[in-house]
């Protein structure tokens, strides 16, 4: 556990890159000034740009070289700091610095929440080590997170069920490991721990579906 007011210790090398692509219709259609109809977010921790020009350079009519050759493809992105996963995928999905976020890293102390399973929040001293990564799955041995979907033995189950997970990740959460609202004594999770609005609350304020 990190110290009381510490920032995060260790600056992981992963870097979260984003594809936002439009098939070749849509994007001969957007250079007319049409409304692109779909668009599909790939992110894939670690890929650094150079490593997808060189898989594109030897794969060259596969599906990520189909999305870049004939879709919209920018390049001239640049990962926040901390490059962390977390704040990373945290910017391309708000347009947010780490410090407007409020997201540092998924691994850290805060001092203003309250420790995690709090539920009598009178005279509790603020101050918990916020963890919003698979420590918060409901069953951390299970591949459905707990979710309870059925058998998971075999691939063959697996297929067949997965796909029960309901469609809401906060669903998987347990909320005792959360950290603590002061001010509602209810368990923060980690879409409102953002300070800021995201890409899929903008579309969803305008009508559109995520």
């Amino acid at each position: 556990m990190k110290n009381p007011g510490s920032s995060p210790t260790g600056l992981a090398a992963a870097m979260a890159l984003a594809l936002i692509p439009c098939g070749a219709q849509t994007a001969r259609a957007d250079a007319d000034g049409a409304r692109a109809r779909h668009v599909i977010v790939i992110s894939v921790d670690g890929l650094h740009e150079s490593d997808l020009e060189a898989y594109i350079a030897s794969h060259a009519t596969s599906t990520l070289a189909k999305f870049v050759n004939e879709g919209v493809s920018y390049s001239n992105a640049h990962t926040p700091f901390p490059s962390d996963s977390f704040p990373g995928l945290t910017a391309i999905m708000t347009g947010a610095h780490p410090r407007s976020a409020g997201v540092y890293y998924d691994d850290s102390w805060n001092r203003s929440l309250l420790p995690a399973g709090t539920t009598s929040c009178a005279g509790v001293a603020p101050g918990v080590e916020v963890t919003y990564f698979e420590q918060l799955d409901i069953d951390l041995n299970s591949i459905d997170a707990g979710s309870g979907v059925g058998d998971l033995s075999t691939f063959a189950a697996i297929r067949q069920n997965i796909y029960k997970m309901s469609q809401q990740a906060r669903d998987a959460i347990d909320p005792k490991q959360l950290p603590v609202d002061p001010a509602t004594c209810q368990p923060v999770y980690p879409h409102t721990y953002l300070r800021v609005n995201t890409i899929f609350e903008v579309a969803k304020a305008h009508g559109l579906h995520t």
